[in-house]
């Protein structure tokens, strides 16, 4: 599967496209819940998909009301010298896949997002996302930050918060498996 150039054929488990199999109940939840959670605790672990990359810890920036879009966009800044910017600079493609890990602050959601990431010069949003905050990060005014955009292809949303009942469940002889099923989502976006 390719989504904006990116090659994102590496394993990962069957998923749901949305033009085919809607979203149940429990994936639209799961998919709100994980937007509306990068909304507000920010933090993820990004990364390319290279064999040499590892994850870092970024801030995503998500524009308000995402986590009621169906295809939502993540925003960070990195330095010049970054070196997810350098192998993006380096590879000479448009776009590149990459993902990012989530977990929430209460370790009640997890999630893996993949997609594809591009440098960009949206005007609009970087003015938009040029907080004091965000701008501390990079005081060389002759160093400004990159902006990258994150167009998320799949996730694979669980959701670790079990209930009560799903804790009688499985004293009762329960498969964990049919109890856990019910609390992750494949998506497509």
């Amino acid at each position: 599967m390719t989504k904006g150039g990116a090659d994102l054929s590496a394993p990962f488990h069957v998923i749901r496209r949305q033009e085919d199999h809607p979203m149940n109940e429990t994936d639209e939840t799961l998919n709100r819940t994980l937007w509306g959670l990068v909304t507000s605790e920010r933090t993820v672990m990004l990364s390319l998909n290279a064999a040499d990359a590892l994850p870092r810890p970024m801030t995503a920036l998500i524009e308000p009301g995402t986590d009621e879009k169906v295809n939502p966009v993540a925003w960070f800044y990195a330095g010049q010298n970054d070196p997810l910017v350098t192998e993006l600079r380096q590879s000479g493609a448009a776009n590149a896949p990459a993902f990012f890990t989530f977990t929430s602050r209460d370790h009640h959601l997890f999630a893996t997002v993949r997609g594809a990431i591009a440098v960009s010069d949206d005007a609009a949003i970087r003015k938009r996302f040029s907080t004091p905050e965000a701008m501390s990060w990079f005081p060389d005014p002759q160093e400004p930050p990159v902006l990258l955009r994150f167009d998320p292809a799949d996730a694979e949303i669980w959701n670790a918060d079990f209930s009560f009942v799903d804790g009688v469940k499985l004293l009762l002889g329960a498969k964990a498996e049919d109890t856990l099923a019910a609390k992750v989502a494949k998506i497509a976006y």
